[in-house]
């Protein structure tokens, strides 16, 4: 999100973004709403590690929360 907010920031182009991740941009008209009307339907994240070896069990005990609850929405 981060990434995508700096690059639309920097004028490279235009990406989806969570209204809240953006609000202030949007009201100093840093940024533009390209598509008003259109909303997204679905909502997807990517959780990126190096390896799972290693890995402390609070970390996996997150990634197993963040994947049941995605899969109740």
């Amino acid at each position: 999100m981060t990434a995508i907010l700096g690059a639309a920031r920097a004028g490279l182009g235009f990406g989806l973004l969570r209204e809240s991740a953006c609000e202030a941009d949007l009201q100093a008209d840093r940024l533009v709403r390209v598509l008003p009307e259109w909303q997204s339907e679905e909502s997807q994240f990517y959780i990126v590690f190096t390896t799972a070896r290693g890995m402390p069990r609070a970390v996996r005990v997150l990634i197993d929360f963040l994947v049941e609850k995605s899969r109740h929405h």
